[in-house]
């Protein structure tokens, strides 16, 4: 008898992610425990760079957790590129976020 794969159910589909060659973990929860970030209320979603996590609040939509993935993938992007420095204000994050939300690849 051939063994059966456990998988991973998640709401995302996905679990991890690598982009400019750093690998993240995503976590999706719905404790408010969890989604205290450094003793402060994030509001859907936080990244923990150099512990490679992004935490994304799983009480959203689909579509909404897809688009704070985005959101907190921009982060990490930008702490990569900008050695170690976030130079990107929210709004522009929320933009770009919103934006890559709608890409479909055919």
């Amino acid at each position: 008898m051939a063994k059966s794969k456990k998988t991973n159910k998640t709401k995302l589909g996905f679990s991890k992610v690598e982009v400019l060659g750093h690998h993240f973990n995503i976590i999706e929860t719905d404790s408010d425990d969890v989604l205290l970030d450094g003793g402060r209320t994030v509001a859907l979603g936080f990244v923990k760079y150099f512990e490679g996590v992004i935490v994304i609040d799983s009480r959203q939509s689909k579509e909404s957790m897809m688009q704070t993935f985005f959101h907190e993938l921009l982060h990490a992007i930008d702490f990569i590129l900008h050695n170690e420095q976030v130079t990107y204000d929210e709004e522009t994050v929320n933009v770009l976020a919103r934006g890559l939300n709608t890409v479909r690849l055919e």
